[in-house]
Parts: structure tokens; C-alpha cells; sequence
């Protein structure tokens, strides 16, 4: 039976956070919650924003949306447009995540490669490329005072594991 629950956007996210924490962008003692007793991953939807903002203020964390694009005659690939907004009160810091992101996911088929590699765990997806589609740099967040906020846009092509009738797994 198919699990509606997964989307290959989780998969990029947390992709996205093994990396930044990897390379020290990010520190992972930083998103220790004591009430909670767990660390965060500052890779969240709009949605969370209000409780990322109370656990973890002046921290810096992802906003991450996604769009599938019209799929045509090969409905068994997928399209999806990937935004992340890089949140922090530090300018520089938004613009080393947007570079480590830029440097990750502009080479196509080898960054559909590393995250294949990755994600193979899931076995629900095999992405067949990744490109930055924009990036923006960093701008004043209007509501969150002395915030800044900095986008990138990847394309990511995948198709996700199917069953022999064509529905998913």
C-alpha cells in the first residue's frame, strides 16, 4: 500500500541539514530544546515559523516551499520548484548557506548523484537531476525585526517508485 505521506522535498531537507552540519555552516547544539529534550532541524515549513521563533529566537533556520510542475507526456517523471528562504539576523551566515546550497545543487546530474546516494534509504525516489533555478540575496524580513532573509530556487526532476500498474509504492 502506498505511503501518501512522503514527499521527495523531506528528503532534499534532510539532505540539506546532514550537509550544513557536515560542513559546520550550522551547529546542532544550537537547536537543543531543553523543554523538549531534542534537537531542532531549522529546516521547516512556513507553517512552523511562530514555534521555531519561541523555542529558538535569533537562531538561523530554512523556510522551505515546494510547486510540482505540469507533468506531460511522461507522467512517470516529476518536477518539482524547491524554495528555501535562509532566515537569520547574520547576513554573511545567509549567504554561506546560500552558497554552500548554490555550490551543492547546480551540477545537475551529479547533484541528483549525491542526493540518490544519500536518500537511498528511503527507497521512495530517484531524483534524476537538481539546478538553481534563482537565488536572491539577502533581504530585510519585514515582520520578524532585525531578521534578514535570502531565497534560492532548485529544480529537481525524480520519479518516484512505482508498482506495475503505475501507482506508487
Amino acid at each position: 500500500m502506498a505511503d501518501y505521506t512522503k514527499f521527495p522535498i523531506f528528503d532534499i531537507n534532510g539532505f540539506i541539514w546532514k550537509n550544513l552540519k557536515d560542513k559546520q555552516i550550522l551547529d546542532p547544539n544550537k537547536y537543543y530544546v531543553d523543554e523538549l529534550e531534542t534537537t531542532l532541524i531549522p529546516v521547516v515549513p512556513a507553517q512552523q515559523i511562530p514555534e521555531f521563533n519561541n523555542l529558538l529566537p535569533g537562531e538561523t533556520y530554512l523556510i522551505y516551499d515546494f510547486e510540482e510542475k505540469q507533468t506531460l507526456e511522461h507522467w512517470w517523471t516529476s518536477e518539482i520548484i524547491a524554495t528555501y528562504y535562509i532566515v537569520s539576523p547574520n547576513y554573511d551566515k545567509i549567504n554561506q548557506i546560500l552558497n554552500y546550497l548554490k555550490d551543492q545543487f547546480r551540477r545537475y546530474d551529479d547533484s541528483a548523484k549525491d542526493l540518490n546516494g544519500w536518500s537511498e534509504k528511503s527507497g521512495n525516489y530517484e531524483f534524476h537531476y537538481i539546478y538553481v533555478d534563482k537565488i536572491v540575496s539577502p533581504q530585510h524580513f519585514a515582520s520578524e525585526g532585525g531578521f534578514m532573509m535570502g531565497e534560492i530556487q532548485l529544480c529537481v526532476s525524480y520519479v518516484r517508485n512505482l508498482d506495475s500498474g503505475g501507482r506508487f509504492l
